[in-house]
């Protein structure tokens, strides 16, 4: 059926095969398994800086390349973060300690490159306004519009 809130059509639960025995992880769930995810891969992005940079950059970040640098670190640590945690173990640090994975909507892993397209689809949706992440709080799925797009779901045991 369709749904009015979103504008894109609902299967029933129970017609996707993934769901089968879990249920869906929710908004405020995937909200605070986010904000682990972020405290990790900053702190990771931090030790790097620390480590391939120069421990005194710590101190002053007016320096135009170490500050581009260390945004492009940030940027790649964080993009490949959850594509590779997900194509191994399909989930990330944050989503294991709330007892949850994504996967297909059929049930099987993500792996690698759905992951990455997943998380960058993610990123560009969050752009304007959230748009991606609305899609969880209203959803009976509640599948985020990342999730539509790259045919996955996040179950919670």
């Amino acid at each position: 059926p369709f749904d009015a809130a979103t504008g894109f059509s609902q299967r029933p639960l129970s017609s996707i095969p993934a769901f089968v025995g879990v249920r869906p992880g929710g908004f405020w769930y995937r909200v605070l398994a986010s904000f682990i995810d972020d405290i990790l891969t900053s702190g990771a992005v931090l030790f790097l800086i620390v480590v391939f940079v120069d421990v005194s950059v710590i101190g002053y970040f007016s320096d135009p390349l170490v500050t581009s640098f260390a945004a492009d670190l940030i940027s790649w640590a964080s993009l490949l973060y959850a594509p590779v945690l997900l194509g191994i173990w399909s989930t990330t640090v944050g989503k294991r300690a709330l007892n949850m994975y994504v996967l297909k909507v059929d049930g099987s892993p993500v792996g690698f490159w759905r992951a990455l397209g997943r998380e960058v689809t993610k990123r560009l949706m969050a752009l304007p306004f959230g748009l991606t992440f609305w899609f969880v709080a209203f959803r009976e799925d509640k599948r985020a519009l990342h999730d539509l797009i790259a045919g996955t779901v996040v179950v919670q045991q």
